[in-house]
């Protein structure tokens, strides 16, 4: 069963303006930060940078895309970030299985992944770290 727990997959996206503008009206409007190109510039960007959640939440969709086909369960998801992630920025995301956190029992198989999300020219903007189940069929 642990080999369902894929060891690692490479993906790489962009969150263009557009879809900035639909995340921050989907969620009210969210920091002014990231729709104030004088505020963000204030606050030392050099451009409106994406909100981190949205940034979490295209990674988790690679995720869940990977493991489409398996009855899996989030239990535990953390973030860190370290450089912003303009829209348009290519992110590349690296998934990677920590070995010794899988656990196996007859009811399910866990594991977790730490997602590496670099920019196009090999910064680090965020990691995210990223505890799951699969739970066994039957």
């Amino acid at each position: 069963m642990k080999s369902l727990l894929v060891d690692k997959w490479q993906e790489s996206f962009q969150i263009e303006a557009r879809q900035l503008a639909a995340y921050l009206a989907s969620v009210g409007g969210g920091h002014p930060v990231h729709s104030s190109q004088d505020l963000a510039m204030r606050a030392g960007f050099k451009d409106t940078p994406l909100p981190g959640v949205q940034v979490v939440g295209a990674a988790l969709a690679a995720l869940t895309r990977q493991m489409a086909t398996l009855p899996i369960k989030l239990l535990d998801v953390k973030s860190s970030f370290f450089h912003p992630v303009l829209p348009g920025d290519e992110i590349h995301l690296t998934w990677l299985l920590d070995p010794d956190s899988t656990k196996e029992t007859e009811r399910y198989v866990e594991g977790q992944y730490t997602a590496v999300c670099e920019l196009g020219d090999a910064v680090k903007a965020a990691t995210v770290h990223v505890r799951l189940r699969v739970v066994r069929e039957g």
